[in-house]
């Protein structure tokens, strides 16, 4: 059995993390972690491998686009049964706005060691992670 293949990114400036919080239906249809707020994610196409993923749905979801020394960085990954997960990361220097697309209703900024007792739906492994990478990195 192929597994799905998925990536996210969270994106970072200083100690805040931006998340944007994901519609609940889609043409009628519910959507996975609809209403959760979230890093950006999304499907590994036919042909590319995990950061170019990375890069596209980014670009997609929020009109970012990495420039000068601010790269997507894999971090880790984690698997379930059916889907391999690949978690990635931006640094940047300055707040910015994203252009959302019709994915997310919302977006924030929000100081990661307040996100334990964020009153919004975060999906508890993105959490983990996002807390993981924020005790290893040098701010």
């Amino acid at each position: 059995m192929n597994k799905n293949q998925y990536v996210g990114t969270a994106v970072f400036c200083g100690n805040s993390i931006l998340l944007a919080k994901r519609i609940e239906t889609y043409k009628g249809e519910p959507v996975a972690f609809g209403g959760y707020w979230s890093i950006f994610c999304g499907c590994v196409e036919e042909g590319e491998d995990f950061i170019e993923a990375a890069h596209r749905e980014l670009h997609e979801e929020t009109k970012i686009i990495p420039q000068g020394i601010q790269k997507i960085r894999f971090f880790r990954s984690f698997s379930g049964d059916d889907y391999d997960f690949s978690f990635h990361t931006l640094e940047l220097d300055e707040l910015i706005s994203p252009q959302l697309c019709f994915e997310h209703t919302e977006f924030g900024w929000f100081k990661v060691n307040t996100l334990d007792s964020f009153d919004g739906k975060i999906d508890d492994q993105i959490l983990f992670l996002i807390n993981m990478y924020n005790q290893e990195r040098v701010i």
